[in-house]
């Protein structure tokens, strides 16, 4: 009988018990799902100098080898010169020298697909999240928008194959932190972000490398519309040929870094044929100097620079290095005059930043 009793007994206190801990394990487990969360969702940090509100596509640089009755433009010489009429802030973080003791002990800390992210743009920021990423480059997008895992497939493998490979050799650095050639690395993930979010919808602004982000990031922009169609892949290596020049040479005249841009999608992918690509080449390049269109000595320059860069092996050599004259020359201001490039050192005079 007394076994009877007890077994209520037991159970009702069992149960008081269960119903006392209840609350504070619920707790513990709220706090572990916000901790979790708050691991994946951080702010990108950077600024971000130039409002493409006030960008108007007429302007900008159309990419090389796109056939459409509209123009596809970058907006990074209108983002890099509101960055130098504000003083190029941030522009000694920019230049990174090679240093034996960055190779000790590194380690990147690379995002992983599902990371949430508060990324600056251009007048603002966005929430994104990694949709895609490879040991060398994450696809961030805008939250709310999506693209097929057959575009972000192809994107990475193009990236992996052939733009990121081909723009390290022509442009990038060593910085001896065991990567090779390669992009700074400011941010420790061994990534460039790809930030892809609604600009202005497909055509006009393609999208833009923006140089106040770069004592932060490692980052070019694309439109949401513009990296889904033949020529996102153009885009993306015209933005990064930006990129690698800017840390190189954040000083660089603005005409030869465009110049050099248009290069970048001729080297990754060629045209239709050699001699049509090298033609294009040019006469994009001199269109870029709109300013200076009327000088045929000017526009005679940025033929030689672009048959430099055509005729030429990969760099070391090639314009972009601050270590020979450019950098030190420009800084003393814009209507400082210095070589066509860097590997002219000692020739004709070249225009100032404007």
């Amino acid at each position: 009988m007394s076994e009877r009793r007890s077994s209520p007994a037991f159970a009702f206190v069992l149960l008081m018990l269960v119903a006392s801990t209840a609350p504070l394990l619920m707790s513990v487990a709220a706090d572990s799902g916000e901790d979790a969360s708050s691991s994946n969702a951080y702010n990108a940090g950077g600024i971000i100098i130039g409002d493409l509100d006030e960008f108007d596509p007429s302007e900008g640089s159309e990419y090389l080898f796109i056939h459409e009755d509209e123009p596809v433009v970058s907006a990074t010489q209108f983002m890099r010169q509101a960055w130098i009429d504000e003083g190029r802030p941030g522009v000694d973080d920019m230049v990174i020298e090679p240093s034996m003791g960055r190779s000790a002990g590194r380690a990147c800390s690379p995002h992983v697909v599902g990371d949430t992210l508060t990324v600056p743009i251009s007048g603002g920021s966005i929430a994104a999240y990694v949709a895609k990423t490879t040991n060398t480059v994450a696809f961030i997008v805008q939250s709310g928008r999506t693209l097929s895992s057959t575009v972000l497939n192809n994107l990475a493998s193009t990236w992996d194959s052939t733009i990121y490979p081909t723009m390290t050799t022509y442009y990038g650095k060593d910085y001896q932190d065991g990567r090779g050639l390669a992009p700074p690395d400011i941010d420790n993930n061994c990534q460039v972000q790809i930030i892809i979010y609604d600009i202005d919808g497909a055509y006009n602004t393609g999208g833009y490398f923006a140089p106040s982000f770069s004592s932060s990031r490692e980052a070019v922009f694309v439109d949401y519309a513009d990296i889904t169609l033949s020529w996102g892949r153009s885009i993306l290596a015209h933005e990064l040929e930006h990129l690698l020049h800017n840390a190189l040479d954040p000083y660089e005249n603005l005409w030869i870094d465009e110049g050099n841009a248009d290069v970048a999608i001729y080297l990754c992918f060629g045209a239709d044929s050699t001699l049509t690509g090298a033609r294009e080449c040019v006469d994009r390049c001199a269109r870029a100097i709109r300013p200076m269109v009327e000088s045929t000595h000017r526009r005679l320059r940025c033929r030689l620079h672009v048959h430099d860069v055509l005729g030429r092996t990969p760099r070391r050599r090639t314009s972009g290095s601050p270590t020979r004259a450019g950098l030190r020359h420009r800084r003393t201001g814009r209507g400082k005059l210095g070589p066509l490039s860097p590997s002219r050192a000692g020739g004709s005079p070249r225009p100032n930043d404007g």
